[in-house]
């Protein structure tokens, strides 16, 4: 599922599924300045 690619060759379901988790683990911090 995560290695099927589009025509050229890029794994759009690995990243949108990569920033759909980091949107989900960073939501909680207002601002990067909070999060470091």
């Amino acid at each position: 599922m995560f290695q099927r690619t589009s025509s050229r060759d890029v794994p759009i379901v690995a990243i949108l599924l990569s920033f759909i988790v980091g949107l989900i683990v960073f939501f909680p911090f207002p601002s990067w300045i909070k999060l470091v």
